[in-house]
């Protein structure tokens, strides 16, 4: 046997070494063969495919440098090496040896697909897609090509029609991501591109289904998990992303943000004791990561107030915004929570210079256009609170005057969500958009009044403002204070809440609303029963506030009240309640108290808004939170025919139960110290005329008052924006 005869039989062996996984001994066999004056190009090749498949871009441009060299005209091997460059990030290098390749082989369709990766990679995408596309003509059956082509076609849409996902995704794109999948059912990639594609296209549920079968071939994708469970989540599937994230994390080691999205969502479904254990693992894991403010709102969940503002402290040390929320459920003094805000503005000045961000200048003309564009961004264009608040001014707004476009950063299409787009606003999702990519947007659709309802709560843009997305930006309702965002020029709020007594922060004035800023708009409207006192002949005092607002001011307040009327029950409503260690928290601390536990009747969360709404009937007398007042759920009680009783104090949260009561014609049931709060409630539960009374008349009563006032909610709005704008178009011809 000659030379050249036993290199080609080790170089076969070697082959099917490979084919098998066993790259130790395929590199052993195969490594003689390139020594001395007879090396062996084939030997040199397959050397450096192992070199690509083990990411060792040194050795695999060795030898196919080589290989090219002792075989210039074997197309293979000039493909080899375009592989080795790429793997190198060499694209040009890459691109010319692609090119080699198919100068010597025109109907070499795999080194066509790796030639549009490459070019695709380098900028050139619509060369890419004609590479794929020749591909696709050479070889139909080629998946790979599919797949490219598919993604390839999004990246162009994307490009050409500014930067709208689910626009992008086209039936030419989904066909050609579907051939790729029914070429290569079991790849991995293809099947999680696939799921991709769908889900941008807002098909939630099969993309759902091929996330799930692209991890049940590649189980350590993170990413896809990652999606996976987003889509779950999206889908109101929470359990079941909970169980996606567990089996994950099962199979593989432990990855931060897989940790963190499991720990939120088991805090949004009330098992707060799993949420503490993930939180406490993440932050091991990450010790000045976001795992902190995970374990911070878990502590107040779970009601352990000490622990949470004791990770606060540290979050606020390391600069950290995710907690600022947080603050709001025990901070009692105005300027403590400015102070906390203000070093997050600090921290975000010092970042903008340090990555030397300039901005293009922002113009005003000197006129008010004839229709002011106003841009709200949200992640709660859905069945949230926000949206009760919101869906007046979306329906009132003069068309005439204002252009609204909706800025939506969550994919959820609720019910809620359908009856929003309806109305016919424009409107963006935009959860897929970085910042910089959204900034872009917004002035591409020249926004001039931008408006954040979000804040430092959860799907927030809050970043997005910092960077100065339009010339007027304003903050309002889903976040109870300032924002800290550098840019940010107002916050929208009444005189109920800012009466003059705040602190100053710099750059965000306060933009005063002559009536509430809170305008109710309920999405149904169960059955007011009866006083339940006339059953149970005792009175239930209740509130179904979530557990972090029930502060240890809270607890003490309501047990004055329960102290202060004999035999009287406490109902309470939260999500954390079906947890023992939330329970046994409140219970303990009521009855050092005072209050005996079987006085106190404790309830988890109800799936249905019906259901919720009703349990209201079981209460004589609603009792606010404080120093986080209630919002949404003393509008529920109001509208279920229940009084409700509010202390308020000195920040903005501890004013909204004074601001939405005012508006609802009932300030007598506003309070301003804790004596005056116990009184209140006691006298509420003496009058029963005065509950059953209210009962009846209740929801006439309210549809006539300024809470309910839609349009006029509208107006105040309109004249606070054209306000906010006046004042920055005289200030910019002022420095002009």
């Amino acid at each position: 046997m000659s030379a050249g005869q036993n290199a080609a039989r080790v170089c076969n062996q070697a082959q099917s070494l490979l084919e098998q996984g066993r790259y130790d001994q395929a590199q052993a066999l195969l490594l003689p063969l390139t020594q001395g004056a007879h090396a062996s190009a084939q030997a040199h090749d397959l050397l450096a495919m192992l070199a690509v498949t083990r990411n060792q871009p040194e050795a695999a441009l060795h030898h196919a440098l080589a290989a090219s060299q002792l075989l210039p005209e074997n197309p293979s091997v000039w493909f080899t090496l375009g592989r080795a460059h790429k793997l190198a990030g060499q694209l040009a290098e890459a691109i010319a040896a692609y090119r080699q390749a198919l100068a010597l082989q025109p109907g070499f369709a795999p080194a066509w697909v790796s030639l549009g990766i490459a070019l695709r990679q380098n900028g050139e995408l619509d060369a890419a897609i004609e590479c794929y596309q020749k591909a696709i003509a050479l070889a139909p059956q080629l998946g790979v090509a599919h797949g490219n082509l598919a993604n390839a076609l999004v990246q162009r849409a994307q490009r050409d029609a500014a930067a709208d996902p689910a626009a992008a995704v086209t039936d030419e794109v989904l066909t050609a991501s579907q051939k790729a999948v029914d070429l290569a059912p079991d790849d991995a990639q293809v099947l999680y591109n696939h799921g991709l594609l769908l889900y941008r296209a807002g098909f939630l549920p099969p993309s759902a289904e091929f996330f799930n079968r692209s991890l049940a071939v590649n189980n350590s994708d993170v990413q896809c998990c990652l999606d996976l469970g987003q889509v779950l989540c999206e889908l109101n599937r929470t359990r079941e992303a909970i169980s996606a994230y567990e089996k994950w994390l099962q199979l593989n080691t432990p990855h931060e943000s897989v940790l963190m999205e499991l720990g939120e969502q088991l805090v949004s479904v009330g098992r707060i004791q799993q949420a503490i254990t993930v939180a406490e693992q993440l932050v091991q894991l990450a010790p000045e990561g976001g795992g902190l403010v995970l374990l911070g709102n878990a502590y107040l969940q779970a009601r352990r107030h000490d622990e949470a503002r004791a990770v606060g402290e540290r979050l606020k040390a390391l600069g950290f915004a995710g907690f600022l929320l947080g603050l709001n459920y025990f901070l009692e003094d105005p300027q403590e929570i400015f102070d906390a805000h203000e070093q997050l503005r600090q921290s975000l000045l010092r970042q903008l210079r340090e990555q030397q961000v300039q901005l293009p200048p922002l113009h005003l003309s000197a006129q008010r256009p004839a229709r002011l564009r106003i841009g709200l961004v949200s992640g709660d264009f859905a069945e949230h609170s926000v949206a009760s608040f919101l869906m007046p001014l979306l329906q009132n707004i003069d068309r005439d005057r204002y252009a609204l476009t909706l800025y939506s950063n969550r994919a959820t299409h609720d019910p809620v969500t359908l009856a929003i787009k309806a109305l016919g606003h424009d409107w963006l999702d935009c959860l897929q958009l970085n910042d910089k990519q959204l900034l872009e947007r917004v002035r591409a659709d020249q926004v001039q009044v931008l408006v954040d309802m979000a804040g430092h709560t959860l799907n927030s843009r809050v970043a997005l403002f910092s960077l100065r997305a339009a010339p007027v930006q304003i903050a309002y309702l889903g976040y109870s204070t300032v924002s800290g965002a550098p840019a940010m020029d107002w916050r929208l709020t009444d005189v109920c809440i800012d009466s003059g007594d705040l602190p100053d922060f710099a750059g965000e004035q306060a933009l005063l609303m002559q009536r509430s800023m809170f305008c109710y708009q309920p999405n149904t409207s169960p059955d007011i029963a009866a006083a339940p006192q006339l059953a149970s002949g005792v009175v239930t005092f209740g509130s179904f506030n979530n557990v972090a607002k029930l502060s240890d001011a809270t607890l003490r307040l309501w047990a004055q009240v329960l102290n202060a009327v004999p035999n009287s029950r406490l109902l309470l409503k939260a999500r954390a309640l079906g947890e023992e260690i939330a329970r046994t928290n409140i219970l303990d601390f009521l009855q050092a108290q005072g209050v005996a536990k079987d006085r106190v009747d404790l309830r988890s969360r109800l799936d249905g808004k019906a259901d919720h709404l009703s349990l209201y009937n079981e209460i004589d007398v609603a009792l606010d939170c404080y120093p986080y007042n209630g919002a949404t759920t003393t509008c529920e009680a109001l509208w279920m025919g229940v009084p409700v009783v509010s202390l308020r104090g000195r920040t903005h949260t501890s004013r909204m139960g004074h601001s939405i009561l005012t508006a609802a014609g009932k300030p007598e049931w506003v309070t301003r110290d804790a004596d005056c709060f116990v009184a209140k409630a006691v006298e509420l539960a003496q009058d029963l005329d005065l509950r059953r009374q209210w009962r009846s008349q209740a929801r006439s009563w309210l549809q006539a008052s300024e809470l309910f006032d839609a349009i006029g909610m509208a107006r105040s709005f309109e004249a606070a924006v054209d306000k906010a704008w006046d004042q920055a178009a005289r200030q910019a011809h002022a420095a002009n």
